[in-house]
């Protein structure tokens, strides 16, 4: 099991970005959040199996919103287990 936080930099806010993730991560079966940053980049904290984590973020890169991307930030951190769902926070 793995855990990834990710800060995701471009022209990410104000295009649905937020709602993108969700729903990959929702596909994949993928546990955490996103929230845009006042900064205009996106963070985003997900965790799941080794596998599954790796999939959510190749696949953020991926399709119409993905070539939004310019650049992100990936640290690994300790896998908690605590999430129980993907959601969009504030």
């Amino acid at each position: 099991m793995k855990q990834i936080h990710l800060i995701v930099i471009g022209r990410v806010q104000g295009v649905g970005f937020r709602f993108y993730a969700r729903d990959i991560a929702q596909n994949i079966g993928v546990n955490g959040w996103v929230k845009n940053l006042p900064d205009g980049n996106v963070e985003i904290t997900a965790e799941g199996s080794i596998e599954k984590v790796e999939m959510f973020f190749e696949k953020l890169k991926e399709d119409y919103l993905g070539k939004n991307i310019s650049h992100i930030n990936k640290s690994e951190k300790p896998y908690t287990g605590t999430f129980s769902s993907f959601e969009i926070t504030f």
